[in-house]
């Protein structure tokens, strides 16, 4: 199958950014066993994680230049299930996987946001709603998975594709949209303080100060990814009115997750040791 120019932009921004944030999290670690306090770790656990995400969606970029097809919608499961079903689910199944890792980097964001701009927030109601939300979208994210898992035991088993089909098609559909939707409500929740916290410091401190670029840096780490979640949604809603993937909305979002790489990166890591 040829691969269309969008999904050979795509191959090249999952490839780039691969490569970029393995780098950056080697630096971080690096710069992690000097300043080894509370907030590093948390930072580069985020780090991890944002790396778990990027290299499952580099396997999954590759799977567009195969002759498999992925289901996004009721119509592609009703036009692409029969055909080849173990590889349709299992390219279906790592594309969706792609989600699990993601969601404690924003879970990671605000254990570091609490600390550093909500303190007052700490076992508050905002506390207990993030704690929930997050809760919520893994619970349904392994719920997604676990359905395109049992589809794609049916298949091995022989069973037929009636068994099976309405359950696939409520987790590219239904669910997978739901799961969108707590992640922009819970970036929103994490990331608007953190942006407009930072940036408001950021005017504030003296341009002497070694650490006002820090702020900006982690600012613009908020709204990059407040930025790509809301893509993140588009795409979604797009793929399931029948755009063909990768949606232009996606390749922003694939623009938006180096973008976060580094800024985080550079918000704290990059910096002097902090006291």
């Amino acid at each position: 199958m040829e691969a269309s120019l969008e999904a050979i932009l795509l191959l090249c921004f999952v490839g780039f950014t691969t490569v970029f944030g393995i780098g950056i999290l080697v630096s971080a670690y690096s710069r992690y066993r000097v300043k080894r306090t509370r907030l590093a770790r948390t930072l580069l656990t985020v780090q991890v994680y944002m790396n778990l995400f990027i290299i499952a969606s580099l396997v999954s970029a590759l799977f567009g230049f195969s002759d498999i097809h992925l289901l996004l919608d009721e119509a592609s499961v009703s036009l692409y299930l029969a055909d080849n079903p173990v590889m349709v689910l299992t390219y279906t199944f790592i594309y969706q996987l792609v989600t699990l890792p993601f969601l404690p980097v924003i879970y990671y964001l605000y254990v570091f946001a609490r600390s550093v701009f909500m303190e007052e927030e700490k076992g508050g109601k905002l506390a207990k709603w993030v704690n929930i939300i997050f809760a919520v979208a893994i619970i349904i994210q392994i719920l997604i998975n676990g359905l395109l898992l049992y589809a794609i035991a049916c298949s091995l088993s022989g069973l037929p594709i009636d068994y099976y089909d309405s359950l696939v098609s409520l987790s590219v559909t239904l669910l997978v949209l739901i799961v969108a939707i707590l992640n922009l409500v819970l970036s929103c929740i994490v990331f608007f303080p953190i942006s407009l916290k930072s940036i408001r410091l950021w005017k504030r401190t003296p341009s002497e100060d070694p650490h006002k670029l820090d702020l900006f840096y982690i600012g613009a780490m908020a709204f990059a990814s407040i930025i790509g979640l809301v893509f993140n949604l588009v795409d979604i809603i797009l793929q399931q009115n029948g755009f063909t993937y990768p949606t232009p909305a996606f390749l922003i979002v694939w623009i938006c997750v180096p973008t976060t790489v580094y800024t985080a990166y550079r918000g704290y890591f990059a910096s002097k040791p902090r006291k």
